[in-house]
Parts: structure tokens; sequence; C-alpha cells
């Protein structure tokens, strides 16, 4: 979850429930706990009283920096062996399978960045 708010700031819960396929109401409880550890905040969504929009807190930072790491780490022992073309054309391969599946997604519920940028789109 937190990596799917680095990537998407200003989410609201519905579109992340969704993105992460899981029920709003398990997403809203993942906020919450997110939320009273810090690392979440909700603000008002300008444009619809009802809705919240969420958003990282820097309390998340070291917790992301720190999966940052092992996701790299996962990635780079899963293409072992891989020659620097091959690591290429699967990372094509794998952003041609993640286009298919959002061709369906409106873009406002969309992740933005690609899975070339990484797991966690550190940065």
């Amino acid at each position: 979850m937190l990596a799917a708010l680095r990537r998407t700031p200003g989410i609201n819960q519905g579109a992340l429930a969704q993105w992460l396929e899981v029920e709003a109401i398990t997403a809203g409880r993942m906020i919450d706990r997110l939320e009273k550890s810090g690392m979440v905040e909700r603000r008002a969504d300008p444009n619809d009283r009802r809705a919240w929009r969420l958003f990282l807190t820097e309390a998340a930072t070291p917790l992301l920096d720190e999966l940052f790491v092992c996701a790299t780490d996962v990635f780079e022992e899963a293409q072992q062996g891989f020659s620097p073309a091959e690591r290429e054309l699967l990372l094509a391969l794998l952003e041609r399978v993640r286009a298919n599946l959002l061709e369906d997604i409106p873009p406002e519920k969309a992740p933005e960045s690609s899975l070339a940028e990484g797991a966690l789109a550190h940065g």
C-alpha cells in the first residue's frame, strides 16, 4: 500500500482498493492503521466533499527506502544470469503485460509509474 501511495499521491480510497485488488473496507482498515502510525494522511478532496485523497507523510520514507532495497535485491536475484539485453526484453514484455491489464482502467485510477522504474518507484 505504501508503494502504491508513493506512485499515486492523492489517489482516493476506492481507486486504491481497486488497484490493490482488495475490498474497499479492507483498504480502509489498512489506511486507518497507516494513518494511526503517522505514515499516511487523508486530505479532503477539493472536488468531492465526501471523498478523501491519500498522501504519504515523511514518516513513511525510511520504511519505503528499506523496502526499495529489499525489492532491488529480489529483482537482482530473479534476474541472475540474464544478459543486459534479456533484462531489457523482460522489462519490455512486462510493460506490455501491464499495459494490457490497464487498458480497461480509467486513467484517474491507473498507477502512474512504469514497471521499469522498479516495484516501489523509489525517489
